[in-house]
């Protein structure tokens, strides 16, 4: 009986060991953590060796920005690229719907990278861009993350659920909306419209800076709540005025 008794005992502990080493089998292996730290890429990084050649859309990029989780490709001609993005492996940024940028370094000041779209790669140095909007206490109170609570169009008011707004002291703002899962990205420049700042205007979403505001679109702004809270208001010529309400995120 001792030797059955120990027999049992045997099994149970060769059937634990393999239900083990099948349970470390099937496993998947842990993901490679990303190598560099996020917030040195949120920045505006202007590209120091353009090709500026025909052919591929990589090879005459101007600058890269990244705002929190979406990404901004800078083109000639105004045109810019947008989406969000996402990291894969220990240095490979995917950004959705356009390619793969590779890291190659990355410091306080400078960014080294890879692009690939659509199988073609470009090599580029990058330095981090000089800001375009002096500093003030109001452009510190402006450039940061906030959420739309509420517009009101035409005498109707909507109540947004995930729509935020960056501003940043590049002189171009972010808009991320997330509706029914998918996130939708837009830019735009800016800048202040007046000294006392209490107005600024806006470029035509077409990634171009601005360095007048003629003929571009205005907003007055009104800071309340210890600056917590901001109300823009828009005067169109059509849809007449435009009022949001934000909070800082």
């Amino acid at each position: 009986m001792k030797t059955m008794k120990f027999y049992v005992i045997a099994l149970c502990l060769l059937s634990i060991a393999v239900v083990s080493a099948c349970k470390k089998k099937d496993d998947p292996a842990p993901a490679t953590p990303f190598a560099y730290s996020t917030d040195k890429l949120q920045n505006r990084w202007e590209v120091s060796n353009n090709a500026r050649t025909t052919g591929a859309s990589a090879s005459t990029l101007i600058a890269v920005e990244f705002v929190q989780n979406a990404y901004i490709l800078y083109f000639p001609n105004d045109s810019i690229v947008t989406g969000t993005y996402t990291t894969s492996g220990a240095d490979v940024i995917v950004l959705k719907d356009f390619g793969t940028l590779k890291v190659n370094t990355l410091t306080e000041t400078d960014f080294g990278f890879e692009l690939e779209v659509a199988g073609t790669k470009e090599v580029f140095t990058s330095a981090k861009a000089d800001q375009a909007i002096a500093d003030s206490d109001h452009t510190t109170k402006l450039c940061k993350t906030w959420k739309m609570t509420e517009y009101t169009l035409m005498g109707e008011t909507e109540y947004p659920q995930d729509y935020y707004v960056v501003f940043n002291k590049y002189g171009t703002y972010l808009t991320t909306m997330v509706e029914g899962g998918v996130t939708e990205v837009g830019s735009n420049t800016w800048m202040w419209s007046n000294t006392a700042e209490d107005e600024f205007c806006y470029g035509a979403w077409d990634g171009g800076n601005i360095s007048d505001c003629n003929g571009l679109g205005s907003v007055t702004i009104t800071f309340s709540d210890n600056d917590t809270k901001v109300t823009l208001v828009e005067t169109n010529d059509i849809l007449g005025e435009v009022e949001y309400k934000l909070e800082l995120k």
